[in-house]
């Protein structure tokens, strides 16, 4: 089990009391989990946090509707809430220039505030875990992760799409990842995140105003060679987009690396981030 060399903390931001583990000391770097049902920053990044401690103040919240956070979510803006939310936790932890690493979807959020010509988020250098670019085609092992019922069965189901050895398919992990999904709003919460009104489809990252090629922090794509949800040449295509930026795909690895590969993903993140 990975070493738990992290303090954690609460605030208020935007009106949400958000959760999220703090380590380390140095320039300031941002982890920001993904969106699956059970995420939280713990389960996300404790593999990763004292490797990244030792360079780095490490801060990572639980967005709002997830872990230990509010279980809130704003229809009404569904992208730029986040963000906000993000801009003002970094605000009142006195964070002016960040590194930021998001895994999943909050990948795919971190490169659409970056794309947007108004970015507020104080990005100095990025890296985005399986985040943003195509879908598969075939969504056969996304509905698995978006139509998540409840039961450690479907758990197990999500965990094998999610990583590509057995050994993170356990029927531990697989009860600590469901106390986390089933927690009160939870369930709710990630849930609302995936309705949609009769006839739309699912709905890109990026919004009207952001494009991958106005991002001008440096940027690191990492991906995985066996990923299930992602379209197979999501990696390279994304990396053509985005100018100057650079792509290193994991063998043996679906869509969570960074815990998959935790000392070659820290190695990796570091030597790019110190640049």
């Amino acid at each position: 089990m990975p070493s738990h060399d992290y303090q954690h903390g609460y605030l208020e931001a935007l009106g949400v009391r958000t959760h999220y583990l703090e380590a380390g000391a140095g320039p300031d770097l941002v982890l920001l989990h993904s969106g699956e049902y059970g995420a939280s920053a713990e389960l996300s990044w404790r593999h990763n946090i004292a490797g990244l401690a030792e360079h780095f103040h490490v801060l990572a919240p639980d967005l709002p509707g997830f872990g230990d956070s509010d279980k809130i979510y704003s229809f009404s803006e569904r992208t730029g809430f986040r963000v906000r939310h993000l801009v003002e936790f970094c605000r009142m932890k006195s964070v002016e220039k960040a590194h930021f690493i998001g895994s999943s979807f909050a990948g795919g959020l971190l490169l659409n505030a970056a794309g947007d010509p108004d970015c507020a988020l104080p990005c100095d250098r990025l890296v985005s875990v399986c985040g943003g670019g195509a879908l598969a085609k075939d969504p056969t092992h996304r509905d698995i992760l978006t139509s998540y019922d409840g039961t450690p069965e479907h758990m197990r189901k999500t965990l094998q799409v999610l990583f590509y050895d057995e050994k993170w398919w356990t029927d531990e992990l697989v009860a600590e990842k469901q106390e986390s999904a089933l927690k009160p709003g939870a369930w709710e919460a990630a849930s609302a995140a995936r309705l949609r009104r009769p006839g739309d489809t699912f709905v890109s990252q990026f919004t009207s105003a952001a494009r991958p090629s106005a991002i001008k922090a440096p940027t690191l794509i990492l991906a995985g060679a066996d990923d299930l949800i992602k379209d197979p040449d999501y990696g390279p295509n994304l990396q053509a987009e985005i100018p100057g930026s650079e792509l290193y795909t994991f063998k043996n690895a679906r869509h969570m690396p960074h815990i998959e590969h935790a000392d070659e993903f820290d190695e990796l993140v570091i030597d790019f981030l110190k640049r």
